[in-house]
């Protein structure tokens, strides 16, 4: 607990002199400096990439959700009638069973 204050005033001495290499610690400051290197990097890659895609596709409204699945869709998907999907819809547990070329070969409600 003694050595906290010295590493930090040789931290900082070695931040406004640069690296000291006959420090023990210079191997350590010098990963640190490496490490906070890539992270400007990355945040500035970050960034370019923002404001690219601002420029390009910021005014653009390309998202559009879909209509909602109606009872008769999905009666007409399975082949059954509107009545057995509210059924299904209204029951807290549905039985599927598959065949073995993956048909969907009874649905029950239980």
């Amino acid at each position: 607990m003694r050595d906290v204050p010295g590493w930090i005033g040789s931290f900082f001495h070695t931040l406004k002199d640069g690296y000291l290499y006959s420090d023990p610690m210079s191997g350590l400051l010098i990963t640190f400096g490496t490490y906070f290197r890539v992270i400007l990097l990355n945040a500035g890659v970050f960034i370019a990439w923002a404001a690219y895609n601002s420029l390009m596709f910021g005014r653009r409204v390309r998202r559009r959700n879909t209509d909602a699945v109606v009872v008769e869709e999905i009666a007409e998907n399975f082949h059954v009638t509107t009545e057995q999907v509210l059924d299904w819809q209204r029951a807290s547990r549905l039985v599927i069973n598959y065949a073995v070329d993956a048909r969907i070969e009874h649905i029950s409600t239980g």
